[in-house]
Formats: structure tokens, sequence, C-alpha cells
């Protein structure tokens, strides 16, 4: 089990992927943020805690990202997730098979 836990920015195709091998590795997934879905539906499993904008709630020192939207030639959502999550100095989780990086 991780120190922090993770929450998951989207809840589309690609996050389930990504919750998928978050379980496997053995992450602690606190929630997922999806401005599409409702709080209290679920991804995978895993409970939508509410929309990009409940991410100022979250202290970067107590809880990881990784961003479950796909990487396409004009996802603004995604480049925005990114960017503002590296300004607030949050810690983004990586894995070999999914790799995030600017689009």
């Amino acid at each position: 089990m991780t120190e922090n836990p993770v929450i998951v920015l989207g809840g589309g195709g690609h996050a389930r992927v990504l919750i998928s091998e978050l379980r496997l590795l053995n992450y602690r997934i606190e929630g997922v943020l999806d401005p599409n879905l409702g709080v209290g539906k679920t991804v995978s499993g895993v409970e939508v805690v509410g929309s990009d904008e409940q991410l100022d709630r979250y202290k970067p020192s107590e809880i990881r990202l990784i961003i479950g939207i796909g990487r396409t030639v004009r996802n603004c959502r995604r480049t925005y997730l990114l960017d503002y999550g590296v300004g607030k100095e949050f810690d983004f989780w990586t894995t070999g098979s999914s790799c995030l990086r600017r689009c």
C-alpha cells in the first residue's frame, strides 16, 4: 500500500484501465473526479467524489493524482488538469505502461 492515496482525474475508458492497474499495485484509490458524472456514481467500483473543481480541496502533500483522460491531439481538459496539478505541486502517479506527458 502506498503512503498517499490516489485521485483519478476522469471517469472514462482510460480511467478504468488505470484503476485496474492501480488495484494490481495495491494503491488506495480515494475517488474519481469527473465533471460529466454525478457524485456517488462509480467507475470500476470507485466512487465519483466530485468534478475537477473539487481538486482544490485536496493537499498535494496528502494525495497523488493520475490523469485518467486519454491523450488526443486536442484534449484541452487533460492539458489543463496536468498544468494545474503541476502548478500546485501535486505528485502524479505513473507506470511503465501508462505514462503522463504534456500533449
